[in-house]
């Protein structure tokens, strides 16, 4: 009898929504170590595909089909590399891709836009491209 009531609780069982917050609190989707990936995190990079590709073609393959995937593999390189130094391009190449970033839009305003419209500024996103 107990199994039978365990398999009907089961059965019955659903997975309930997630709720939205009136206060505005972003949503927790991977914990990796002490990095948080957010909902928003996820957003902002599907945002920044089409605009801003990733150095790797592997990374981008994955990024293209599965967004939260390729962030959580770069936090995983970034936490397993721990002390060791990775690539990192001269800041004469960041400003480059930053330069043809905004070279995508009109005029300066509409890049301004983009990046609110985004919740981004450009200091950080400097440092999306030094880590793409």
């Amino acid at each position: 009898m107990q199994l039978l009531t365990l398999l009907y609780l089961l059965l019955r069982t659903t997975t309930a929504a997630p709720a939205e917050s009136v206060f505005g609190f972003d949503q927790i989707v991977v914990v990796i170590e002490e990095k948080l990936i957010t909902k928003s995190d996820v957003q902002k990079d599907v945002a920044l595909n089409k605009h801003l590709p990733m150095q790797s073609a592997i990374l981008q393959s994955i990024r293209d089909a599965r967004p939260l995937d390729s962030l959580v593999v770069l936090e995983v390189v970034l936490h397993m590399a721990g002390d060791t130094s990775l690539y990192k391009a001269e800041p004469e190449k960041i400003e480059e891709r930053l330069e043809a970033f905004k070279a995508q839009w009109s005029t300066p305003k509409e890049y301004l836009e983009f990046l609110s419209s985004i919740n981004t500024t450009e200091d950080q996103l400097l440092l999306i491209i030094e880590k793409h």
